[in-house]
């Protein structure tokens, strides 16, 4: 081959490969642009006032947004620094610091409750039974979900003791081990024997062994930031979002009450699927691997730590936060696939599992599957404004004879 057919060959493999990456690029593009009119699209049937939004395919992160309004009053916009409570999504941090304690030789996920606080007790058809670690990180503990009405208002620096203290004595629906049940409190009563364990406030022990190793420097526990970087948090009322101070929850911090950034979600995703802080992905594979001990739920899924798992393909975690007036829902590939999507809102709204599942199968390159229902606090907020104006209706007509 002479040099003529050498440099022919080079300017045909150079033409080759600039072809690929605009087709790639072209591709990229198209699909960065499917993505962002389907958030426009679902957030303005939501009526939420603003997201943050992630989504990484193959590892790489292809959409990062912030959409709408982090302060309605203000036109504060979204930004990558504005901060939103996770709500549930926080159970993966409590769940990941358990299982710190316990590589550490610190507990044993199979030690009961009473281990750690002797105070506590709990009974099955009217015997006292043991409920252990291991059966609260899988919500299998029998505890009733319901018990999440029962967790006080409180700001108190014991509000997490005064929290699980009074769960002390429930009556179980089950007994401990036999069937999945989520109820939010299982994770409060873990938060405590992290506490008792660590000699630290739950806070600081989150803070000083999870977040500060992982780098995940926009992420808080509870409300020890900046304020102004905080989301204004909103619900429905008369069919438009309007601004609601939800009441503190202290002693629920450790079930639904941290805060991120767009920065550090996705900084998390990537540490999820072992793409960062690798020497951390032993205990993270851990914490993804679900309990078989129970019967799977109707959509073949079982909880892990704090994660729920489908048996999709290599499977996919997920997990839906909601709280008073922040939502937020985050799924992610468990195996090779490197495919991930967070979606963060400054509103209680169970549309975002929806945008959430909806951005993954674009991602993915599948055919939408979600439906055009209507979110459930819409529901609610609809059937209140019924009620509300035929009683006003009522009662004028009650008045006037």
């Amino acid at each position: 081959m002479n040099l003529k057919q050498i440099l022919v060959f080079l300017i045909s493999i150079c033409f080759c490969l600039l072809t690929i990456n605009s087709i790639f690029a072209q591709s990229s593009n198209s699909l960065h642009e499917d993505i962002n009119a389907f958030v426009e699209e679902q957030k303005d049937k939501s009526k939420i006032p603003g997201l943050a939004v992630i989504a990484i395919k193959d590892g790489k992160t292809i959409y990062k947004e912030g959409k709408g309004q982090a302060d309605i009053s203000t036109e504060q916009p979204i930004l990558d620094s504005t901060l939103f409570e996770m709500g549930s999504n926080t159970k993966a941090f409590t769940a990941l610091a358990i299982l710190k304690l316990e590589e550490e030789g610190k507990l044993n996920l199979s030690d009961p409750i009473s281990k750690y606080l002797p105070w506590f007790n709990a009974s099955f058809e009217g015997e006292n039974v043991d409920i252990k670690l291991e059966q609260l990180l899988y919500h299998s503990s029998g505890i009733p979900y319901y018990t999440i009405i029962d967790i006080p208002k409180s700001n108190s620096i014991d509000a997490l003791e005064e929290n699980v203290r009074l769960l002390s004595g429930v009556e179980l629906d089950e007994h401990p081990g036999k069937e999945f049940q989520y109820a939010t409190i299982n994770y409060d009563v873990l938060g405590l024997v992290i506490e008792k364990v660590s000699s630290l406030k739950y806070e600081d022990y989150v803070q000083e062994n999870i977040l500060t190793p992982l780098e995940l420097k926009g992420m808080t526990v509870g409300r020890t930031t900046n304020e102004s970087k905080i989301a204004t948090g909103y619900k429905l009322a008369f069919g438009k979002p309007v601004s609601f101070e939800a009441p503190d929850y202290r002693g629920n911090i450790p079930a639904g009450y941290m805060f991120t950034d767009l920065n550090s979600i996705e900084k998390w995703l990537r540490i999820q699927m072992g793409l960062e802080k690798k020497e951390w992905f032993d205990i993270i594979s851990l914490s993804h691997q679900p309990d078989r001990s129970v019967q799977p739920e109707t959509d073949g899924s079982s909880y892990a730590s704090g994660w729920t798992i489908y048996q999709d393909g290599d499977g996919i975690a997920a997990h839906l936060g909601s709280n008073p007036n922040y939502s937020s829902h985050i799924t992610f590939r468990l195996g090779d696939e490197k495919n991930a999507v967070a979606v963060l809102a400054n509103m209680n709204s169970s549309n975002v599992q929806k945008i959430g599942q909806g951005i993954l199968e674009l991602v993915e390159e599948e055919e939408l599957s979600i439906s055009d229902s209507l979110d459930y606090y819409m529901k609610v907020d609809w059937v209140s404004t019924l009620i509300i104006i035929f009683g006003c209706i009522f009662s004028l007509f009650v008045i006037f004879y």
